[in-house]
């Protein structure tokens, strides 16, 4: 798991890394430290240099947001790096 954080003059705070995520399975990313009031969005992208045929879609999502963290699948039937980007306060 990579990590990183910035905080805005207004208290907004941008946290992203990246992760793997294996097919059938759920990554848990665990912030060093959690959003002090509530977190908005979680969003997430396969990076892949994978060269495969367009027969189908594959995809990230998140699963239980919270201030502390959060847990990313893939739908798909290999494995990926996922990048994510959190945004809260």
């Amino acid at each position: 798991l990579n990590s990183n954080e910035v905080i805005m003059p207004n208290g907004f705070r941008l946290k992203w890394g990246s992760t793997t995520v294996s097919a059938g399975t759920f990554q848990t990313v665990s912030f060093p430290t959690a959003f002090p009031n509530s977190i908005f969005t979680a969003q997430t992208n396969i990076e892949s240099s994978l060269n495969r045929p367009g027969d189908k879609t594959d995809y990230s999502f998140v699963k239980s947001l919270s201030a502390a963290s959060f847990q990313i699948g893939v739908g798909s039937d290999t494995t990926y790096s996922v990048r994510w980007l959190a945004i809260g306060y």
